[in-house]
């Protein structure tokens, strides 16, 4: 009896070790790049719009009778396709608008992004560089595996003794259905 206690104590410390490591993997998955990063993306993003700036658009103007760029008229209205259509335009009207004021002002666009994002990263628990997330992905999802190994083990050795146990309804079928687990462990 004292050692089903044990084990069933062991496979409560190995459960919500388990939990533990799962809850880390989702917070390292949601967290936020750093500033540097972010920057760079945030640079990446305005240069690409700004280089959407078409001829077609400023093309307008010169048309005989053209009252004015209709297609920044209406932004969101589906109606306008027509006017898209009407002066060769493929894109969205939104699409032209960003492309205009990334050419215009992508400086203080860029700025006024990054200060915001700034205000909202100094307010983040954890950032991680892009590189160092999928390392400390792998190396939790591996401990969570030993884990999980060792809490089928556990299992295992209570069943074992003719007691019942329930296992975790998220418990990965290639652990508890396993025949050896040395084997599973040495694949991991």
């Amino acid at each position: 009896m004292a050692r089903q206690n044990d084990d069933l104590t062991k496979l409560e410390r190995t459960r919500d070790a388990i939990k533990a490591k799962c809850k880390a993997i989702e917070e390292v998955a949601r967290a936020p790049i750093p500033i540097e990063e972010a920057r760079a993306q945030v640079r990446t993003w305005i240069q690409g719009s700004a280089e959407q700036f078409d001829v077609p658009l400023i093309g307008c103007f010169a048309q005989d009778g053209f009252t004015g760029p209709m297609v920044l008229a209406h932004l969101g209205d589906r109606s306008n396709n027509l006017a898209l259509e009407r002066v060769g335009l493929s894109r969205s009207p939104a699409d032209d608008l960003t492309a205009v004021l990334c050419a215009v002002a992508g400086e203080e666009i860029e700025r006024v992004i990054c200060d915001h994002l700034e205000r909202h990263l100094a307010e983040v628990p954890l950032v991680l560089p892009a590189a160092e997330r999928t390392a400390r992905l792998a190396t939790l999802r591996g401990e969570v595996h030993v884990l999980e190994i060792s809490e089928e083990a556990i299992v295992r050795s209570i069943e074992d003794r003719g007691v019942e146990i329930a296992r975790r309804s998220d418990a990965r079928p290639e652990v508890v259905l396993a025949v050896d687990l040395d084997r599973v462990a040495e694949a991991a």
